[in-house]
């Protein structure tokens, strides 16, 4: 059986999205009017570090969340929170910290740091935004994901009549039947679209 353990960071930093090498439409055509900003912006981040391995049969943890905490917490401290990460890390000095970038990084800068600890970090989830949000792999995978909301009219119910859903009851349902077998309304829903990308890094 495979386990996992994730420990949640928080983050803040400003990032500027370009190329150097483009022309600033080419830039704008890419990253879109963040592009322009010269001194970046602003993103409050969450980082998620996801572990697995055998669990210690004499603590009961796969992993102390609290080494966790403080391993990958001063690297985020150090390289990452309240950083222009373009001018204050070299990893994007020549590449854009887009957040499948910073992923990336993360978790290049974090997993040789459990050397000494049976559990491995797996992966490291990025969010960037409420609809934006990435996610690197140890095997090199990547993932982007891209939340839209919609509403939506729908109405729902037996596809046979109440009659024949009624008879088809045991007793006690029949007694305590809710005679509600359809509904109709407006709902607000979520859907994701994710792309996956192969071991590279995003410089465009």
């Amino acid at each position: 059986m495979l386990l996992t353990v994730s420990k949640r960071l928080e983050f803040s930093a400003s990032r500027r999205l370009f190329v150097r090498r483009w022309s600033e439409e080419e830039n704008l055509a890419a990253f879109g009017p963040e592009t322009s900003a010269h001194y970046g912006t602003g993103r409050n981040y969450v980082a998620y570090f996801i572990f697995a391995g055998p669990v210690n049969p004499t603590t009961g943890m796969l992993i102390n969340i609290t080494e966790i905490k403080e391993r990958a917490g001063k690297v985020i401290a150090e390289r990452f929170d309240h950083k222009f990460l373009n001018q204050d890390n070299p990893s994007f000095a020549n590449v854009p910290p887009t957040a499948e970038n910073i992923a990336r990084q993360l978790y290049i800068d974090v997993a040789p740091l459990f050397f000494d600890v049976d559990a491995k970090l797996v992966a490291c989830h990025l969010i960037e935004s409420p609809d934006r949000s990435a996610t690197f792999y140890s095997d090199g995978g990547r993932e982007a994901n891209f939340w839209f909301e919609f509403s939506a009219a729908r109405q729902t119910r037996s596809p046979q009549s109440m009659d024949k859903v009624i008879a088809r009851a045991s007793p006690f349902r029949r007694k305590n039947w809710m005679p509600k077998c359809h509904s109709s309304g407006t709902s607000r829903s979520k859907f994701a679209f994710s792309l996956c990308a192969a071991n590279s890094t995003i410089d465009f």
